[in-house]
């Protein structure tokens, strides 16, 4: 069963091999990720032996179409907040450098933090860098956009998602096992407000004298239609046994009518759906958040213990679920399968005079922040305070505490 830690003592005791943490799918960096990584950083100071893998997942939606623009991380991060759904290959070529721009955002961020607290000399650092054993996956090396940072005697890597969805064989069977999974599907399909049963997709197809019917169930991942290039409202289903299209299958209907698009027309020649076959690529296909953390399991995202705002511990649903609660769900089903523990830690949560609130709010986006690394000293004094008491139900900091003194 996996493990939920809520106070920040018991997490920093504990000795753990590799931790994780990710950037999802806000739209922007907020305070809520700085706050996660000085956990993190602090972390690594006291236990120098284990490793930090940082994830930029480009490809989340939530459970709302509406939420976060209803489009995932790597299409909001454009120049002067345009979205940009690929149209044709220029397109695509400029949302790939928008993804690019995002991850080097992303590595110069950390690269700065983590410089703050790198105390080794230039011998030091050369040593390091000549023991350093690359991970074991093949196409590491040829994965440009990842970044490993030395620290602390020991890695951070900088990751890429979508790139090593599409790069790494191995990590791309696993996950595509998972998502064809019925019994995967009623564990994690509940957290995203989809009841998974088996049923009858669509018509039955006539092919000569035989008939064929297809049957499918729902998961949470979303597509795109390649006619009017819009996101399919509807989470997509797995299909299975359709005759035009051989192995499992992603299929979701495109109901852009007022686009007057002639998928969702049903013109001649369509029947109203997207399919994409999982030996496609699977840039275009858009997984529910919570999905995501299901990489902790394999390398090279493999971990021991994941990190989370304190809006995944502290904040429930109206029905009083905490997102970590229904993560859970997930990682006590994947732990029976391969044997592995885990354990998730919630970080700190901002409040605003004492109200909570999610750390993906306009309000902490750092981009508005000019100080920033004054604003990441003042969570490192905060968590440095804690040490001496217990936090049964989680840190909160306010944000007056994190902005003092930030020009």
């Amino acid at each position: 069963m996996a493990s939920l830690i809520w106070d920040f003592n018991e997490f920093m005791t504990r000795n753990f091999k590799s931790l994780a943490m990710g950037l999802t799918p806000s739209g922007h960096i907020h305070l809520g990720f700085l706050s996660t990584l000085a956990c993190a950083f602090m972390y690594l100071r006291e236990h120098p032996h284990t490793h930090l893998t940082i994830t930029n997942i480009e490809n989340s939606l939530s459970s709302s179409v509406e939420k976060y623009n209803g489009v995932p991380l790597r299409f909001q991060y454009l120049e002067e907040g345009d979205l940009l759904i690929p149209k044709d290959y220029n397109q695509l070529i400029s949302r790939n450098s928008a993804g690019r721009r995002v991850q080097g955002e992303i590595t110069s961020l950390i690269w700065k933090l983590a410089a703050m607290f790198d105390e080794t000399t230039e011998d030091e650092k050369r040593k390091i860098k000549k023991s350093f054993i690359p991970p074991k996956h093949k196409r590491f090396l040829e994965l440009k956009e990842n970044k490993v940072f030395h620290v602390f005697g020991t890695q951070i890597y900088v990751y890429s998602f979508m790139r090593m969805l599409e790069k790494d064989r191995a990590f791309r069977r696993k996950m595509i096992k998972n998502l064809t999974d019925f019994e995967f599907a009623k564990q994690v399909a509940p957290m995203c407000g989809i009841k998974p049963r088996w049923k009858r997709f669509a018509s039955q197809v006539k092919i000569g004298t035989k008939i064929y019917q297809a049957n499918c169930f729902q998961i949470p991942v979303r597509l795109y239609c390649p006619n009017c290039h819009q996101l399919c409202r509807d989470w997509a289903v797995m299909v299975f046994g359709h005759p035009y299209h051989h192995g499992p299958t992603l299929a979701a209907p495109c109901k852009n009518t007022r686009g007057n698009c002639p998928r969702a027309l049903k013109t001649v020649g369509y029947d109203g759906y997207v399919y994409r076959n999982l030996k496609q690529e699977l840039d275009m296909t858009e997984f529910h958040f919570m999905l995501d953390p299901m990489r902790d399991f394999y390398d090279p995202f493999k971990a021991d213990c994941h990190i989370y705002g304190g809006d995944y511990f502290q904040l429930p649903n109206i029905k009083g679920i905490t997102g970590a609660q229904k993560i859970k769900i997930m990682f006590d089903y994947l732990e029976e399968k391969t044997g592995q523990q885990k354990f998730l830690f919630g970080g700190p949560l901002i409040t605003i005079k004492g109200e909570k609130m999610s750390k993906s709010g306009q309000a902490f986006n750092i981009k508005d922040i000019k100080n920033i690394k004054k604003a990441f000293k003042n969570i490192m004094k905060k968590l440095e305070k804690v040490r001496s008491e217990t936090y049964p139900n989680g840190i909160q900091v306010e944000y007056t505490e994190i902005m003092k003194n930030v020009a």
